[in-house]
């Protein structure tokens, strides 16, 4: 027997021999069984050549979708780490805002006590004239770094 046969069941067996075989062997066959067996058995052996031709393709559908199952976890995997370190990035981003905001508000509370002693090294420039030029040449300094002057 071919490997065909083999695949098939033993109700198929004979047809197919009969079908495969020798001049002669389908139409002897034919005469032995009637009408209804020869559909039925006809049905069979056409479900089984299908079943053995598509096998191939089974295995290969099942194989890509154990490679797209994969594919799916490893980008499910690496959302999970994206979204981590997003998370990880904006807690980072929310610490240096405050840490900027809490800078910002010391530099204006030095910049209102340098403004306070330059009014008062003014008022006393007599007595120490290039602390009061020092003064002012830091206050220009922060106010043009700081975009008000």
């Amino acid at each position: 027997m071919t490997a065909d046969i083999e695949l098939l069941t033993s109700s198929v067996a004979a047809f197919t021999e009969a079908l495969k075989g020798e001049r002669g062997s389908l139409d002897a066959w034919l005469e032995v069984n009637d009408e209804r067996e020869v559909a039925a058995h006809v049905e069979a052996y056409a479900r089984a050549c299908v079943a053995h031709a598509t096998a191939p393709l089974q295995a290969e559908i099942e194989a890509l979708r154990a490679e797209v199952s994969a594919v799916k976890e490893s980008l499910s995997t690496d959302l999970r780490a994206m979204r981590a370190e997003r998370e990880r990035a904006m807690e980072a981003r929310q610490l240096i805002s405050g840490d900027l905001a809490t800078a910002e508000a010391r530099a204006e509370r030095l910049a209102e006590a340098l403004r306070e002693l330059v009014e008062y090294v003014q008022e006393t420039a007599h007595h120490n004239a290039p602390a009061a030029a020092a003064a002012r040449a830091a206050l220009r300094d922060h106010d043009q770094e700081a975009g008000n002057g």
